[in-house]
């Protein structure tokens, strides 16, 4: 493949970054292939939004790609970039990317800490218990608690089994 030639991309990955001190941002496109030799940025394009997707389009037209081609497209959880995706890549399935999806279910666990926190003071100073390892939490003497007494950070971290009848166990 020549190294203009997009006619043999299927998988895209993109992600924004800033590109100087202040709002200015560029976003990157990049062949996704599992073949690592066949992994390369394909496009740098200006901005953040659902443009910079629709000049990824207008790049894969000129170098001999067609947006049906496009079967995979693994982009954070912004909403211009869904909407760019959608409307430009039709055919591409999407896929969030690992890292945001972690840090908004890490938000989400943190959130419901602060809500239980107020609701059960018992709790308070337990957060570092919840973002560490799993196999590290029987170092700490009462971390196996903090599950017990919190049904919904039980349920959120996935640390509950079911037991008999009702009752919640904490899996460490």
């Amino acid at each position: 493949m020549r190294l203009g030639e997009l006619s043999k991309v299927r998988r895209v990955a993109l992600d924004e970054s800033s590109r100087a001190k202040g709002h200015e941002y560029v976003t990157l496109f990049a062949d996704a292939d599992a073949d690592p030799a066949r992994r390369r940025v394909i496009l740098v394009a200006k901005g953040k939004d659902a443009a910079t997707v629709e000049a990824f389009e207008a790049n894969l037209r000129a170098h001999h790609g067609k947006p049906s081609q496009i079967e995979a497209v693994s982009i954070d959880l912004s909403p211009a970039f869904i909407s760019g995706v959608s409307e430009h890549l039709p055919h591409a399935q999407i896929t969030f990317d690992k890292f945001h999806v972690i840090a908004h279910a890490s938000q989400a666990i943190d959130k419901m800490r602060r809500i239980e926190q107020k609701l059960d003071p018992s709790l308070k100073g337990k957060r570092w218990v919840l973002l560490k390892d799993r196999a590290a939490l029987t170092a700490a003497p009462h971390s196996p608690l903090v599950f017990q007494q919190s049904p919904i950070l039980c349920l959120a971290c996935g640390t509950c089994i079911p037991a008999s009848k009702g009752e919640r166990t904490a899996s460490m």
